[in-house]
């Protein structure tokens, strides 16, 4: 007991690192026996990835599994689903508001490695975060779901990830997408950890504090209102009910001088339910409603996990579920702006003036009235099919819609590889903060056959394969409904009123 009165302050803090160390050994240990990894386990139910049946025995024998490999509808599906994971080396993000970044945010035109430390009042200076490791996963998680339903909204629920750059305005508006959740204080990256970290301040996290589930749905519901172009709408459950009220407000776009309207408005919603199932651990009476949510066309996954350990969840077979590990630091992937400096400067001015309109100013992603350079940077979104023709739970999965393009560009769009299997023509991966690729007067001739504006060049050429492949994972991962933490954060994508019937209906 003396020894220990008289321990120094750096013995005790050696002591409490040792400690949070063992503890995430341990989980890391616990993780590995539990999860089955990216070997097939052989196991014939039915998958169920958010909606139509990835592959199931009634399909056909093309889609039928191999003894020794996962179905290769379902890797496609699953290796294109969106994948934000921890990042380092990014812009420090300021113990602030999110208020004073807009205010102030600066330019971030390739920030390559940013290695300054943490720096602390009594050190002199701000203190600051380069990485969201140990504390960002439910960030992260909230932020896949997001992206995951801008996908499907923009792109449509059967887009599969190109390895190549193709000359597409689809495949720019996939490009762009991404670019919304790069880690950047900047104005054109809307959904950045820095804006996701400081919303969460907001609502009571400090910025460095683990997130639950109420905070990072908070959060999303915060950024998505204060960006418009993403024509998407978030209702966040009351005590675990949803309002359809509240989901019809979702969908209207504010619009100034007018009165509140009745009915569905013009955008989608994404429904949020932050929801507990159980004490310790999930309630195994509440399993066969969790698989059966996957099964819904409007599932866009669920963010939970472990205490202290957030998945992204995006399918079930039998008594598990599929899910995404953000517990993985990569470096930063740098927001990189046209080389034309006036242009990429009234880019950014735009952008700004975007985030900090007021409700009753909202831009449209098919506004054609200036500013250029914001109309030209935000690219078309790829139309989805009506309600009427989209597949239902029991179709099998329906085939990719065609995209009208140049014969090159088209050869440049290629399906993943089955599992294991890589291209032995691939470049190096670049260095973090290398000069973006330029285009070839090849290219250039290509994008201007394919009708694509100077903005969505810029796009379709800034990042490498290599860079964005970071955003999708290769490797199927499992974890048994046993295993899953009571609480989580449920989502839907909405398309609109006919969608929501059906979704009370399946709810019912």
């Amino acid at each position: 007991a003396t020894a220990s009165h008289h321990a120094s302050p750096r013995t005790t803090s050696k002591a409490t690192a040792l400690l949070k160390s063992s503890r995430a050994n341990i989980d890391r240990a616990v993780r590995y026996i539990l999860d089955s990894d990216a070997n097939f386990d052989r196991c014939d139910d039915d998958i169920w990835l958010m909606g139509p049946p990835s592959s199931s025995s009634s399909a056909t024998s093309t889609l039928r599994p191999r003894p020794d490999t996962w179905p290769p509808s379902f890797h496609a599906d699953f290796t294109s689903r969106i994948w934000l994971t921890y990042r380092s080396h990014f812009t420090p993000i300021r113990d602030s508001s999110l208020q004073a970044l807009e205010a102030g945010a600066a330019p971030t035109m390739d920030v390559g490695l940013a290695t300054s430390p943490k720096r602390w009042p009594w050190m002199g200076g701000e203190k600051g975060w380069t990485s969201d490791a140990g504390w960002g996963c439910m960030l992260r998680t909230g932020q896949s779901m997001l992206a995951t339903a801008l996908v499907h909204l923009h792109l449509g629920r059967d887009f599969r990830r190109p390895l190549h750059p193709a000359f597409t305005p689809p495949y720019a508006t996939y490009v762009q997408i991404l670019t919304w959740f790069f880690d950047s204080p900047d104005p054109l990256s809307p959904f950045s950890v820095h804006r996701m970290a400081l919303a969460g301040k907001d609502l009571g996290k400090d910025v460095g504090q683990w997130f639950g589930p109420s905070t990072a749905a908070g959060a999303l519901k915060t950024l998505t209102q204060a960006f418009p172009p993403a024509r998407l709408g978030v209702s966040v459950a009351r005590d675990a009910q949803i309002f359809e009220s509240d989901v019809f407000a979702a969908s209207r776009s504010p619009e100034p001088g007018r009165g509140r309207r009745a009915g569905w408005g013009d955008r989608a919603v994404l429904v949020l339910i932050g929801i507990r199932l159980g004490l310790d651990g999930v309630n195994p009476i509440y399993y066969e409603t969790i698989k059966t949510l996957f099964t819904f066309p409007q599932s866009v996954g669920i963010a939970g996990g472990r205490p202290s350990s957030s998945y992204y969840f995006v399918g079930q077979q039998a008594d598990a579920l599929f899910y995404l590990d953000p517990h993985h630091t990569r470096p930063a992937v740098p927001l990189r702006m046209p080389a034309d400096g006036a242009e990429a400067m009234s880019m950014r001015r735009d952008g700004e003036a975007m985030s900090m309109r007021r409700d009753g100013e909202a831009m449209s992603m098919h506004d054609v009235s200036p500013p250029p350079s914001m109309r030209s940077y935000i690219s078309p979104p790829h139309t989805s099919p009506p309600p009427s023709t989209r597949p239902q739970i029991s179709s099998p999965p329906s085939t990719r819609p065609q995209i009208s393009s140049p014969p090159l560009a088209r050869a440049h769009v290629s399906s993943p590889p089955p599992p294991g299997r890589r291209t032995s023509r691939e470049p190096p991966p670049p260095r973090v903060g290398s000069p973006p690729p330029r285009a070839s007067p090849l290219a250039q001739q290509i994008s201007t056959a394919a009708g694509l504006t100077p903005l969505q060049e810029h796009l379709v050429t800034a990042y490498t394969p290599q860079e964005l492949r970071t955003f999708h994972c290769e490797r199927v991962r499992k974890l048994p409904l046993s295993g899953l933490d009571p609480s989580m954060l449920i989502g839907f994508l909405v398309r609109d009123e006919d969608d929501w019937k059906d979704l009370r209906r399946r709810i019912a």
